[in-house]
């Protein structure tokens, strides 16, 4: 756990609790990590999970409370700090069983995906993706037409995809030296690039008009009025770059109650 101060660092006092039995009270039996007053930046320490805990379909909830002036209770006393909470969800281990997990992926970008399935015991998994509608598995980052990860691991990030994009993925799964079938296939669809927001808050000053001209292509010109923020990524408004030209133009107007050229 890392702890950051915006000048003088102080000693800081550090408590993480999971409710383990998962009924809404972190207990003192459930406080799995404690440090004194200390400035040390990050703080680290290990933890058991017992093996009786609430094994039912939800999540439970793990609080760091990171306090100054005293150590902090996990519902009060906090004092110059702040409070974190976690979910957790506690996963009892199966027997390896060569049967493929149904894998689910979740954060999604234009460009990758997280892929993470439950696990079995002592398994070793392959995982394999494509473009749905086509025939190979083979990838840059798959040159034998599937990832194996190491013992134990149940999450892949795939990398390099293309955005809106439909794809499918397989997992495999290897119990001591015997691999089982792929299993069926989990589609997905990329989503497309997205930027940082941005708005002005003008009234008199706004951008009046904008006009592009290509090299080798149409001229784009649009006018526009004070709006703080307008998406002209329509057809429209396109414009076309040829790629390694040199000697395009921009140019455009600015009103701050009498127009102005950039």
């Amino acid at each position: 756990m890392g702890k950051t101060w915006s000048g003088t660092q102080y000693g800081n006092y550090t408590n993480v609790w999971i409710d383990f039995n998962r009924d809404g009270i972190f207990d003192t039996s459930e406080l799995i990590y404690t440090s004194g007053s200390n400035a040390t930046s990050p703080v680290t320490g290990t933890f058991n999970v017992p093996a009786t805990t609430y094994n039912g379909p939800n999540a439970t909830r793990m609080r760091v409370v990171v306090s100054y002036a005293s150590a902090a209770g996990a519902c009060s006393g906090n004092t110059y700090g702040e409070v974190e909470d976690y979910a957790v969800k506690f996963i009892d281990l199966q027997p390896c069983s060569t049967t493929a997990p149904v894998p689910t992926v979740s954060n999604l970008t234009s460009t990758t995906a997280y892929v993470s399935w439950v696990p079995t015991a002592n398994a070793t998994y392959r995982i394999r993706w494509r473009q749905q509608g086509t025939t190979s598995w083979v990838q840059p980052l798959a040159p034998l037409g599937y990832v194996e990860l190491p013992a134990g691991q149940s999450f892949y990030t795939i990398t390099g995809l293309i955005e809106q994009t439909s794809y499918e993925i397989q997992i495999q799964v290897k119990c001591g030296t015997t691999w089982g079938a792929f299993g069926a296939s989990v589609n997905f669809t990329t989503p497309s690039l997205t930027y940082c927001n941005m708005v002005g808050t003008g009234t008199n000053d706004y951008i009046s008009n904008v006009k592009v001209t290509p090299i080798n292509f149409p001229i784009m010109e649009n006018v526009s009025l004070q709006t703080n923020y307008t998406s002209y990524t329509t057809s429209a408004t396109l414009i076309n770059l040829e790629i390694g030209s040199t000697g395009n133009q921009a140019s455009g107007f600015k009103s701050m109650g009498r127009d102005n050229l950039w």
